[in-house]
């Protein structure tokens, strides 16, 4: 791994299920990133709601779906059942650490960088981020167009195609993505906002992008184009739709965030 620096920054991602997220987790797993500690024990490899494998720790998992429910919130994820409510995320700002997440959260900090990716993440993360170096962490919040992400519900069998289930996904996005940001504003969190498309419309420009802001030496092809193609992104004929409207759709950012050398990024990063 090269970097920038003597370390990288340790990476948050934070974004709805099927909007890129193990893709671009993926990137910082090839860098060496901290993921499980025991990969026999922790390693993701699907379930009947997500099915393909993940890069993320199940210990990760398991501690946010336990904050979720010491919230209020009585299920396991927060894209299928039930949604969390504005009281159960602002409980969790306030919510005592127990000794198990301090330990946790230790853990992970002896082993930097480390890279946590879990969409629960979008409601937990002003809990973690009382507990964790934040000096040296950095948050990636992804964005997918929402049409896309509905469609690979549909695809996966989390959801019939009705129009009231269309509605209900393209508001968890939203909620989930207010969370997340509310989340960055309050804590005045530095972070990088990176829309999906990019990473094959513009590969040097996101690497590039990514790279600067957690301490990497990326170049366009450590984001993995390839076994994107693999996973039938680069073979799918809406991908190739997305990609020629591009130079119509301008990327959304968060208020706190600038450009910088044409690049999206935070005001307590920019240099």
């Amino acid at each position: 791994m090269t970097s920038l620096s003597e370390q990288p920054n340790n990476a948050i991602i934070l974004g709805m299920p099927c909007s890129g997220i193990r893709v671009t987790a993926a990137i910082f797993a090839r860098q060496g990133y901290f993921l499980v500690s025991d990969a026999t024990v922790e390693a993701h490899s699907g379930d009947e709601y997500n099915p393909s494998d993940r890069s993320e720790a199940m210990r990760l998992v398991e501690h946010n779906a336990t904050l979720l429910r010491r919230s209020g919130f009585r299920r396991h994820n927060t894209w299928l059942f039930d949604r969390v409510t504005d009281q159960q995320t602002e409980s969790l700002r306030t919510m005592r650490p127990t000794p198990e997440d301090h330990a946790f959260a230790a853990d992970c900090a002896a082993r930097r960088p480390w890279l946590w990716s879990d969409s629960r993440l979008c409601y937990t993360l002003a809990y973690w981020w009382r507990l964790i170096d934040q000096e040296n962490t950095r948050v990636l919040v992804l964005q997918r167009r929402p049409e896309e992400t509905w469609k690979d519900f549909l695809h996966l069998g989390w959801r019939d195609d009705t129009k009231a289930n269309r509605a209900d996904v393209l508001s968890r996005i939203d909620h989930h993505l207010d969370a997340a940001m509310l989340c960055i504003e309050r804590h005045r969190i530095p972070h990088l906002v990176v829309h999906y498309d990019q990473f094959l419309a513009a590969p040097a420009t996101t690497a590039a992008r990514i790279g600067q802001v957690f301490g990497l030496s990326l170049a366009a092809d450590d984001l993995g184009v390839h076994a994107m193609g693999e996973d039938k992104l680069l073979n799918s004929v809406r991908f190739a739709q997305r990609i020629s409207a591009l130079n119509n759709t301008e990327q959304p950012l968060a208020a706190n965030v600038i450009q910088v050398d044409g690049m999206s990024t935070n005001r307590d990063i920019a240099r």
